[in-house]
């Protein structure tokens, strides 16, 4: 899983600073806006939906079955901090019922998902005293993305 982790985000394009308009995800993330372009794979039966900006790196995934609201549970949305691309500073991860990523657009035929996400990320390292806060939250998040061929 690490080894597949690894590989999406050095797939990413470190200088990207304004997403693509087929793949990209907008949200709010610490009260900013963060957008950023978006790539898709699986993994097994796992649909993975990346996205990196600089250091900062979201994960979603989930088991695809078309259109409709996929509630996240443990570890299905992740928020990582890195140093150099492959060092992880910090990272944020969903509980038992973390958020929801909503599929409100599918094209089968041109493999095309739209949709919506919140989430709210519980801090999962460093596990020592930090002064990052202990919660991060994903709000207005909408997304288009092309699935895997």
């Amino acid at each position: 899983m690490l080894a597949f982790v690894t590989l999406l985000l050095a797939a990413c394009n470190k200088n990207s600073l304004s997403p693509d308009k087929q793949n990209y995800i907008e949200m709010k993330l610490k009260d900013k806006v963060w957008a950023s372009s978006l790539q898709t794979s699986y993994y097994q039966d796992t649909l993975y939906v990346h996205a990196s900006k600089g250091e900062q790196h979201v994960t979603f995934k989930m088991k695809f079955n078309g259109k409709g609201k996929y509630t996240l549970g443990t570890d299905q949305a992740r928020y990582t901090e890195t140093v150099g691309g492959d060092v992880i500073i910090g990272e944020y991860s969903t509980g038992n019922s973390g958020g929801t990523l909503n599929i409100t657009k599918y094209d089968e035929a041109k493999k095309v998902i739209e949709g919506t996400v919140t989430a709210n990320l519980t801090m999962k390292y460093p596990t020592r005293e930090s002064s990052s806060s202990t919660n991060l939250n994903i709000k207005q998040g909408k997304f288009r993305v092309d699935l895997p061929k």
